[in-house]
C-alpha cells in the first residue's frame, strides 16, 4: 500500500520533507501549493512531475478540492513560515485530512490547542516534525536512562549553538525572518532551536516540564526577536536542568549537546557524534555505545533501508516519516501498531514551552508553571 500526500510550502526544507516522506516507497507526492507566484509554483511542481490539475494557487482551494476527490491525499505536509501554520493546518484538518507540520506547530497555545482538539474530533493521526527525535542514538540514551544505568538522575543540560545566522543578521538577509515577529511569531532562537531541545529533553527523561525560568537576548545587530537564550528547567519527575541556545555563535554549525547527570554516572550525546552514546561512570570507567555494534531495540527500531549519502537532519526526517507512514498504513488495514513519531500533542507542548519562555522573560525572569 502506498499513501498519497500533498505539500504546502516551497522553501529549501520542503525538498527534505519530500525526500523523507518518499524514501521508503510508502508514499508519493500527488499535489501541492508551493508558492503564491504562479511561475515558481509550477516550476517546483515540475520537479516532481505533478498533474497540472493538482497544483493549487492557494491552500484553501487545495484543501477543498483534495477532500472531495476519490483519490484524495492521505495527509498534507505543512512547511511554511511559523505564522501561517495554524490557518493551513486548520483548513486541512477541517476537511478530514491529516497533517504533518513543521515545528513550532503554531505561534500561540490557544491555536495549538484548537488544532489538537480538531484532529482528535476527526480521529486524525498527525505529526510534528522535531527533526532530531528521529536520531536513533538519542533513543538509546533514553533507554539507558530509563533502565537506571546511571542511577537516579538529578540534572540535564541541553545546548544548541549555530553560527550561520550571524552573517545574515548583519547583511539584513531575508533569512532573518526567524527574528521578525510578523513572520516567526513571538519568539526567535528559543522557538527555532529551543523547541528542538525542549522536545529532546522530554523524550530523554520521559517527563513533561513542570516549570521554567527564561532569559532571552536580542543581540547582536538590530533584530526584533531573541538570538540567544538561557532557560532553567524543572521536570515533573524532579529532574532540574538548563537549556541554552544561540543562533549567532561563530564557529558552530548545528552543535547540539545533551548530558544527563545521575548518581552513578553521566550519559552524553552530541550532534558531532550522533551515532554514539557515551557513559562516564562513578568508578572512572567510560563506555561508548557506537554504531554499528549496538543491538538495543531502541536503536534497531529504525533499521530500515538507509540512504548511501544523506545529511543527518534528513536521516531524522526519514525516521520520523517512516514511523508516521507505517502508523497510517496500519490504521487503513484496521491494525493497531506502536510506531515512533512526534505527535500533534508534542507540538502543543512545544508551543507551551515557547510561550512560557517569552512570558518569563517579559516578567523579568520569573518562574512560570506549565
Amino acid at each position: 500500500m502506498k499513501l498519497k500526500f500533498g505539500l504546502v510550502g516551497g522553501g529549501g526544507i520542503s525538498h527534505n520533507h519530500i525526500l523523507a516522506a518518499t524514501f521508503g516507497n510508502l508514499a508519493e507526492l500527488t499535489s501541492g501549493c508551493f508558492s503564491r507566484n504562479e511561475e515558481k509554483n509550477n516550476n517546483f511542481a515540475s520537479q516532481y512531475n505533478l498533474d497540472f490539475e493538482r497544483i493549487y494557487v492557494d491552500y484553501q482551494t487545495m484543501a477543498e478540492n483534495e477532500s472531495i476527490r476519490e483519490d484524495k491525499i492521505d495527509f498534507v505536509i505543512v512547511c511554511t513560515p511559523n505564522v501561517s501554520h495554524y490557518e493551513i493546518c486548520k483548513a486541512f484538518l477541517s476537511k478530514g485530512i491529516a497533517v504533518v507540520c513543521d515545528k513550532p506547530l503554531t505561534t500561540s497555545v490557544e491555536q495549538a490547542e484548537e488544532l489538537v482538539i480538531l484532529a482528535n474530533a476527526n480521529s486524525l493521526t498527525c505529526a510534528t516534525t522535531y527533526t532530531f527525535g528521529g536520531f536513533p542514538y538519542l533513543h538509546l540514551a533514553r533507554e539507558l536512562y530509563l533502565s537506571n544505568e546511571i542511577g537516579k538522575a538529578y540534572y540535564i543540560t541541553v545546548k544548541y549553538f549555530r553560527g550561520a545566522r550571524l552573517a545574515e543578521i548583519f547583511a539584513d538577509d531575508i533569512k532573518t525572518w526567524r527574528f521578525t515577529r510578523a513572520v516567526s511569531g513571538q519568539a526567535g532562537a528559543i522557538g527555532d532551536l529551543g523547541s528542538h531541545l525542549e522536545y529532546i529533553s522530554r523524550l530523554l527523561l520521559d517527563s513533561d516540564l513542570k516549570r521554567l525560568l527564561a532569559n532571552l537576548i536580542n543581540k547582536p545587530g538590530k533584530v526584533e526577536l531573541d538570538t540567544t537564550g538561557t532557560v532553567l528547567l524543572e521536570f515533573e519527575n524532579g529532574v532540574n536542568g538548563v537549556l541554552t541556545v544561540a543562533q549567532a555563535a561563530c564557529g558552530h554549525d548545528n552543535d547540539i549537546e545533551v548530558e544527563i547527570l545521575g548518581e552513578k554516572g553521566t550519559i552524553f550525546w552530541s550532534m558531532k557524534n550522533f551515532s554514539e552514546v557515551k557513559i562516564d561512570y562513578l568508578d572512572g570507567k567510560t563506555v561508548i555505545h557506537r554504531d554499528p555494534g549496538v543491538k538495543n531495540a531502541s536503536v534497531r527500531q529504525f533499521d530500515h533501508r538507509k540512504p548511501l549519502l544523506v545529511n543527518p537532519p534528513v536521516m531524522g526526517f526519514i525516521n520520523i516519516y517512516t514511523g508516521f507512514l507505517k502508523k497510517l498504513i496500519d490504521e487503513k488495514k484496521g491494525l493497531d501498531s506502536n510506531q515512533y513519531f512526534p505527535t500533534l500533542e508534542d507540538g502543543l507542548k512545544g508551543v507551551k514551552f515557547i510561550e512560557s519562555c517569552v512570558e518569563s522573560h517579559i516578567k523579568s525572569n520569573i518562574w512560570i508553571n506549565l
